[in-house]
């Protein structure tokens, strides 16, 4: 026998940090059960959480065996009426049931909404919303501290700031609308409701006791009517209260000046409610706790005591050090055997020590457990991404947003696409999606989109299904059917959210619910409905319930706002997907962390604002508003936090992280690790200390090398020199490529050799190249349609035709504003020099003319083609002419063969290459112009090639001879392609520098002069 209920009450004892909790609770209820597995299911277990519930029956078992019934579990937060421990027919079973979450939400966004109104403003449904949750967490806070009487406010809001007095004006809500709305539809808040049965339960075991054992352990009693029920069950004949890490070593002195920040300040509070001191409190039964854990205990106690207490830190280190029989330096090294500090630079360093600690860990032998409690979820999703890649599966147990599940990511992406359904990332994104089949097969699907992705939705945004189908159309003429009957089912399964009118949330909802079955229908029986599979389809399928049985309330609103809403409402709702179930690995927040055990504890991301989490700016009261209302401090978190970190700093091993900078600014270390540190180097000295804190193993170290190796150690990678056979070579090249050509012959070899081409980003802003286009085709349009003579309106028809060009190019009509007055002078001056042109006996004779050439060479026919501008027909011989809407290259580059565009068109043209009259055939050209338009403050240049030192037989001649020895230049084997070889032209990214890998070579090639 045990012996827990051998001392006279109230029973309370303390189980110390070190000690398996659970273990030892339950080995002590076996032997209090006479190890009779029958007499178990007489005992009443009250527990914090439901972690530690469940892990308190494993613990049974393990004690008893496996086949052992448990005994009455309960979490003290779940406890209700309807179930034991309460008797049947209870009293408590009268009190109105709770208020469901989600009525209880947009009940209170009514009212807000109603207030807003009051006040003349127009209230945003996404907004009043946010703001009931806002005053959801008061409601809460107020029903915690068991305040219902609000009155002692009213005298002093005039007096408050002007953020706090607008938001007291809320507190109308908490202390008198809400009560008569609750009353309205007859339910209870549901946090007055579970702190009224902690109290009905309190009352009736004290007016009868139960004649059965009960235990209530691991609880604080942070919670008002959780003190006063653990006050009870301590009193009871048989009932005993276990406490979790009371320190019994701290002097009374430092005892009474606990600030509520400091971890033992809720035991503090919890004895003072029921009336004990700490003498009274005894040792758990059976529990010894040896040397090590003891100084450890002692020293962290030490570190965390009162902040008026700690300067004269290291005199008391030598009280305790008296009391151990050691010196100050032997007992803070025993303290600190088995605690290591890693200090990352950044937080995807401290996740890689993290990980490369745990799978250090799994190499020992089987049997050990280890977790990482962090309440920062990053950490966690880092570390569990870092251990996958040896194969090892672990999650948080804390889950995680309803938003970031496919479930969840799905029911937004339809919204995004229904509030704009020509969004090319918004399709895509749905139809790549794993829950997105649209009555087929999810291969046929992805084949579909990938096509329609690559032909229709790259480039600029396609502004209605029109340009969609355009696209999709080959230049034939043919429309791709397979592709436009995706585009079709797309806008179907939409169909149902498409109503532009106002409409309730409810409505909305039912309609979101249709579209999101329509586009996971797959084509079988049913399939529509996978969707609402798994815990996250599960809580998909509550939000839609909640938003459709429970949301009258709201007003009618737009899709946008009711896309908003469900935006916040997923972000708000967590989703625990079982975890893979890893036998000696666990990743947990530091609320279910408590009463856990393990061999190894890492407990990541001690920063301030991360562990302790500094509470927000309070949106509803100041810290004198809480003080009148009798409210607990802010602080009292950051207590109960510390609490926590004491206590998990009693594992065998403990391995304490932080990163040094998050986000590229310096973090501060958590105050609680600051000060172990400094009591740490205190008593040894900053060099000693840190060896002390130091880790077994260099995990950071390691981290860095895994993922940055030092250069030394890599292979310096020479430039490519791809030689392709002759025969896998291009025969063929247009008068613009050869410009490349000349600068960086790789890329010719990526695109016409490999057969790789640059895609275009999804939903590309109309740019340069655009507006070039634009420009260009209302030339095209407006010299074709005046070959002959102008009018005397050219200028306002080139403008009028410039304006239709830039919509089709997909410019917003905001934009084509802003450029029509470019575009004007741009067509005032295009017009003047035509005329003037025209007046000194130029012509058009060929627009957008294509043309081309057969060259002999080496490997046999090469076919030079181009495409003109423009040509004209001068008085003593062709002008060959190409709009610029960009920069224009200069005439020395153009002369010198490094843009030989002009030359080999008139080369083209001379040799007869183009099409029709064939009379300008032979003949050198008077002009190779460039004609810039660019209608700004320098409205357009015209630069011409041809001076008096350069003809244009020579340009020509020169020209044609320099892709002649191009051409027979890679039409040798053993020529290669060379990424950029000329330094002087060398882009900062070009298009096919990564296939060429050129940031791992190009520093040292650079200007080698290949």
């Amino acid at each position: 026998m045990s012996g827990l209920f051998a001392i006279p009450g109230p029973r309370v004892y303390s189980i110390p940090p070190s000690a398996a909790f659970l273990d030892r609770l339950a080995a002590a209820v076996w032997d209090e059960a006479g190890r009779d597995p029958m007499r178990l299911t007489d005992f009443t277990v009250l527990l914090p959480t439901r972690r530690s519930a469940r892990e308190f029956a494993d613990s049974i078992r393990k004690a008893a065996g496996s086949a052992a019934l448990t005994p009455e579990i309960r979490t003290i937060g779940d406890i209700d009426a309807d179930a034991p421990p309460f008797e049947p027919g209870s009293t408590a079973a009268d009190f109105p049931p709770p208020c469901p979450a989600g009525l209880r939400r947009f009940e209170l966004a009514q009212l807000i909404a109603a207030l807003d109104a009051r006040k003349g403003l127009a209230p945003d449904p996404a907004a009043v919303i946010a703001a009931a949750g806002e005053l959801e967490s008061v409601l809460d806070e107020l029903a915690i501290a068991e305040i219902e009487d609000l009155s002692p406010l009213e005298d002093g809001i005039d007096r408050l700031p002007e953020h706090l007095r607008e938001a007291a004006h809320f507190l109308e809500i908490v202390g008198q609308f809400w009560p008569a709305r609750l009353q309205e539809l007859g339910y209870a808040d549901p946090g007055r409701r579970r702190s009224a049965m902690l109290h009905a339960l309190a009352d009736e075991w004290r007016a009868k006791p139960p004649d059965h054992p009960v235990i209530a352990a691991g609880s604080t009693g942070s919670i008002p009517a959780t003190a006063a029920l653990l006050g009870v069950i301590a009193g009871l004949p048989q009932g005993c209260v276990v406490l979790p890490g009371l320190d019994a070593d701290l002097d009374d002195k430092a005892w009474n000046k606990i600030d509520p920040q400091h971890p033992q300040s809720g035991l503090k509070s919890l004895l003072d409610r029921i009336g004990m001191t700490r003498e009274e409190v005894k040792a758990f039964p059976g529990v010894r706790e040896d040397a090590p854990a003891r100084r450890r205990r002692r020293f962290v106690n030490e570190a965390l005591r009162p902040a008026e207490e700690t300067a004269d830190w290291l005199s008391r280190l030598e009280r305790l050090s008296e009391l151990e029989n050691l010196d100050t330096a032997r007992l803070t090294a025993d303290a600190l055997s088995g605690v290591s500090l890693i200090e990352a630079e950044t937080p995807e360093g401290e996740a890689a020590s993290i990980a490369l600690a745990l799978r250090e860990f799994l190499e020992a032998e089987d049997g050990t457990h280890a977790i990482v409690v962090t309440p920062d979820l990053s950490i966690a999703a880092r570390v569990s991404a870092r251990l996958k890649r040896w194969g090892v599966e672990i999650d948080s147990s804390a889950g995680c947003p309803l938003r970031e599940t496919a479930a969840g990511a799905f029911l937004n992406l339809v919204l995004a696409l229904a509030e704009d359904p020509h969004d090319p990332v918004a399709l895509a994104a749905v139809w790549k999606h794993p829950l997105c089949a649209l009555g087929m097969p999810r291969p046929r699907l992805r084949e579909l989109a990938a096509r329609v992705e690559k032909r229709a939705l790259r480039g600029v945004r396609p502004s209605d299904r029109d340009i969609l189908k355009t696209r999709l159309t080959s230049k034939e003429g043919a429309l791709d059917e397979r592709a436009w009957a995706l585009i079709e089912a797309t806008d179907s399964a939409l169909a149902p959210l498409r109503d532009e009118a106002l409409q309730s949330a409810a409505d909305f909802a039912r309609a979101l619910g249709q579209s999101v079955e329509a586009f996971a229908q797959t084509g079988e029986a049913e399939s529509g409905k996978r969707g609402w599979a798994g815990p996250a389809g599960d809580k998909a399928a509550a939000l839609i319930r909640d938003l459709m049985n429970e949301s009258a309330a709201l007003p009618a609103m737009d899709l946008s706002a009711f896309a908003r809403i469900v935006s916040l409402m997923s972000e708000e709702r967590t989703v625990r997907e079982p975890p893979p179930d890893h036998p000696r690995l666990q990743i947990m927040g530091p609320l279910e962390a408590r009463l856990q055990q393990a061999d190894m504890v890492i407990l990541a991301g001690l920063n301030e604002g991360t562990w302790p989490t500094l509470k927000r700016a309070e949106p509803f009261f100041s810290q004198a508003m809480r003080k009148d209302l009798g409210m607990d401090p802010v602080e009292r978190r950051i207590g109960l936090s510390a609490h926590d970190f004491a206590q998990l700093l009693g594992a065998p091993r403990v391995i304490l992280t932080r990163a040094e900078r998050v986000e590229g600014a310096p973090s501060v270390a958590s105050r609680w690790l600051w000060r172990l540190k400094t009591l740490a180097r205190g008593a040894l000295g900053e060099e000693a200390a840190n060896e002390a804190l130091a880790p077994d193993s260099p995990y950071t170290d390691w981290a860095r090398r895994i993922d940055h190796p030092a250069m030394d150690e890599l292979a310096q990678i020479p430039a490519p020199r791809p030689c392709p056979p002759v025969e896998a070579r291009p025969r063929r090249i247009s008068v613009t490529g050869v410009k490349t050509w000349v600068r960086d012959p790789y890329s010719i070899y990526a695109r016409d050799v490999l057969r790789l081409k640059s895609l275009d980003p999804l939903d590309k802003p109309p740019g340069g190249m655009e507006r070039g286009n634009a420009i260009h085709d209302a030339l095209e349009d407006f010299l074709n349609a005046h070959m002959d003579d102008l009018p005397a309106n050219a200028a306002d028809r080139l403008t009028a035709l410039g304006e239709a060009k830039l919509h089709e190019a997909g410019l917003s009509d905001a934009q084509i504003v802003a450029e029509i007055p470019r575009v004007r002078r741009a067509a005032e001056w295009f017009v003047a020099r035509e005329r003037e042109r025209r007046g000194v006996g130029y012509a058009p004779l060929l627009i957008e003319a294509k043309g081309c050439i057969e060259i002999d060479a080496p490997a046999g026919t090469f076919t030079l083609t181009a495409r003109a501008d423009r040509i004209d027909a001068g008085p003593l011989g062709p002008a060959v002419i190409d709009y610029k809407t960009g920069a224009a290259p200069t005439a020395k580059v153009a002369r010198l063969g490094f843009d030989p565009q002009l030359a080999l068109e008139a080369a083209i043209l001379a040799e007869g290459g183009f099409p029709g009259d064939k009379s300008t055939a032979r003949q050198a050209p008077q002009s190779l112009l460039y004609i810039r338009i660019r209608g700004g403050r320098s409205v357009g240049e015209m630069r011409e090639l041809i001076d008096a030192d350069h003809d244009g037989e020579s340009l020509m001649r020169a020209a044609r001879e320099g892709i002649g020895e191009l051409i027979t230049r890679f039409d040798a084997t053993d020529q290669p392609y060379l990424s950029q070889p000329r330094a002087q032209y060398v882009n900062e990214y070009g298009d096919y520098d990564d296939l060429a890998r050129r940031s791992e070579w190009a520093s040292q090639a650079e200007g080698s002069g290949e």
